[in-house]
Order: C-alpha cells, then sequence, then structure tokens
C-alpha cells in the first residue's frame, strides 16, 4: 500500500463512487443485452448451436423461443454454463420402443468425462406447441403412453403450454435449472454443493 493511499472499501460507500457504480452497471447491461441480441440473430441466421456440435432445427417458434431463453440463462448462470447442456430431439429408446423429447438436460462432455461412474438424473422438457400443432386422439394417447414409459425408466418430463412458457419463459427454465442444481449438486460437489455459485458476470 502507497504512502498516501487507503483500502478500497473506504471508497465504496461515497457518493461518487456509488453513482459510478450504477452507470458502470447500466453501460455493461446494455452492451450485453446489444451484443446478446446480435449473436441470437446470427446463430438463429446460421443455425449454430452454442456448443457447435449441431446444428440447430426446431418443430415449432415455441421451441425457438426455450432455446434463446436457454442461451439467456447460460449467460449469467454459472451452473448452466459449466455443467449442463439442452440437447434437442433427443432419441431415448425404452423397452425397444423410441420415443423423441422436445429437449433434455444431459451433462456437459467435461462433467461426464471427470464422473464416469455417475448414473446422471434423466430430465426432459416438453411444450405443447398447441398453437402450431393439432393433436388428434391418437396423438395425445401416444403421448400419454410414451410419457408413462419414460416415467418408468426414470425420467422426470417437465410440461409446458404455450401460454406458460411465453408469459414466463425464464422462471419456466429456471424451475428445472434448480431441480437440476441440487440433483448435480450433490453427484459433483458432495457436501460441497450448497456452495456451487449461480451468477456471474455476463461473459
Amino acid at each position: 500500500m502507497g504512502r498516501y493511499t487507503k483500502p478500497a472499501r473506504e471508497f465504496k460507500d461515497t457518493e461518487l463512487v456509488q453513482q459510478h457504480i450504477r452507470l458502470a452497471g447500466q453501460a455493461v447491461a446494455q452492451y450485453a443485452a446489444e451484443n446478446y441480441e446480435v449473436e441470437m440473430e446470427q446463430r438463429l441466421d446460421s443455425n449454430s448451436s452454442e456448443n457447435g456440435n449441431y446444428q440447430l432445427e426446431f418443430d415449432s417458434p415455441l421451441e425457438a423461443v426455450c432455446w434463446v431463453w436457454w442461451m439467456a440463462l447460460r449467460r449469467i448462470d454459472t451452473f448452466c454454463r459449466m455443467d449442463i447442456e439442452l440437447e434437442r430431439q433427443l432419441l431415448v429408446e425404452v423397452c425397444g420402443v423410441k420415443y423423441v423429447l422436445n429437449f433434455a438436460f444431459v451433462p456437459t462432455a467435461q462433467r461426464r468425462q471427470e464422473r464416469p461412474d455417475i448414473v446422471w438424473p434423466r430430465v426432459g422438457i416438453e411444450l405443447d406447441g398447441h398453437a402450431f400443432h393439432e393433436k388428434t386422439r391418437e396423438q395425445a394417447t401416444y403421448r400419454n403412453q410414451r410419457d408413462r414409459a419414460l416415467q418408468q425408466a426414470g425420467w422426470t418430463l417437465f410440461y409446458f403450454s404455450f401460454d406458460e412458457f411465453t408469459k414466463e419463459p425464464f422462471h419456466s427454465l429456471f424451475e428445472i435449472v434448480e431441480h437440476l442444481r441440487e440433483s448435480y449438486g450433490t453427484l459433483i460437489y458432495g457436501d460441497r454443493s450448497k456452495q456451487m455459485g449461480k451468477y456471474l458476470p455476463l461473459a
């Protein structure tokens, strides 16, 4: 510490510093928002996924909305960025029958490599895009049978209607993330699971 300097904390509560913390925060938020919007438009235009290992394809605008909000969560939540990935159109085979999930959460390749011994939670998302796909009685029966088979195979499925998800997309996804955070946290971090960081500044 220099001859005339003081610890930073002595300046933290001054009006000038507080004012500029707020101004800098607004500038960062605006910059991040603008860059996020540009990136999402570019990714959708080029069909580029977040990890680059698959092409973006959706059945409906609702699935695209889900992916856009997932990308936002990855920016602000450490767990979403480091521990889990969102897979689209995951093919699941149960008793010789193949089913497809709209989206499923899976551990990142790094987590799978670090802990090959772990039986990871099986969690899927089903979005009811009834505004774009009418369901016949046969389709509804198939979905119910499929859901029972998946649940018996250990899958936890989260359902969201079109109206519910579009009105509360962040809370809908975050509900699943919190469920996964608790499950993964115990598996990965054991007793230290409560120390898992949630939010970091936008990268």
